[in-house]
């Protein structure tokens, strides 16, 4: 629910993954979760019927993090119109995982059909392009391993009706309209095999 709010589109819906891998200058870190699948109350109840001792954590008693606000606060006022919120969350989840993989595997053939290299640059018909459906969806997963963010995905839209010449900075890559295509040259001048002048 939070991701939701933030705006973090469909990644962000997943939920917490069961194992996560993150990649640090020394190594990789692997996390487990084996618990994910079982409720709070499950585990305090297992806990008690074992004579099991357990700490927890200070910071969860507290309102003042978003992620206590939303257990404490949200999720109650939520059961008391939706009874069964938490398992629908649950259940929703699982589709947003299983819809996440297809739209990776469309975003995929979209980039495979739309990006095509040209000398150390990239770049994309307008023509195609044009005819795209969900254009600005698509054309961001395209964009993003270039830097380019939401709002310059939107800046990038409107090039397709610009003079040539015109163009979208991102912190590595320029984006500039060049007849027919769009071309994605590193800021880097000398990677990039098309250069605005």
């Amino acid at each position: 629910l939070m991701n939701f709010f933030k705006g973090t589109g469909l990644n962000g819906l997943q939920g917490i993954a069961a194992n996560t891998t993150f990649d640090y200058p020394n190594g990789k870190l692997e996390v487990r979760r084996p618990l994910l699948f079982a409720a709070k109350d499950d585990i305090l109840s297992f806990a008690q019927e074992k004579g099991l001792t357990y700490r927890e954590d200070s910071s969860n008693l507290s309102d003042d993090y978003t992620r206590n606000f939303f257990r404490h606060q949200l999720i109650p006022a939520i059961r008391g119109v939706f009874p069964e919120v938490e398992q629908n969350l649950l259940d929703n989840i699982a589709r947003f995982r299983d819809s996440y993989i297809l739209f990776r595997q469309s975003a995929e053939e979209h980039k495979k059909k739309l990006l095509e290299k040209s000398g150390e640059s990239m770049r994309i018909a307008v023509r195609k392009l044009r005819k795209t459906a969900a254009l600005r969806t698509v054309l961001y997963e395209i964009l993003k391993e270039f830097h380019c963010t939401p709002g310059q995905t939107d800046e990038v839209i409107k090039l397709l009706d610009r003079e040539s010449g015109k163009y979208v900075s991102t912190r590595t890559h320029r984006i500039f309209r060049n007849r027919d295509w769009l071309l994605i040259t590193s800021l880097k001048s000398d990677q990039a095999s098309d250069i605005l002048i």
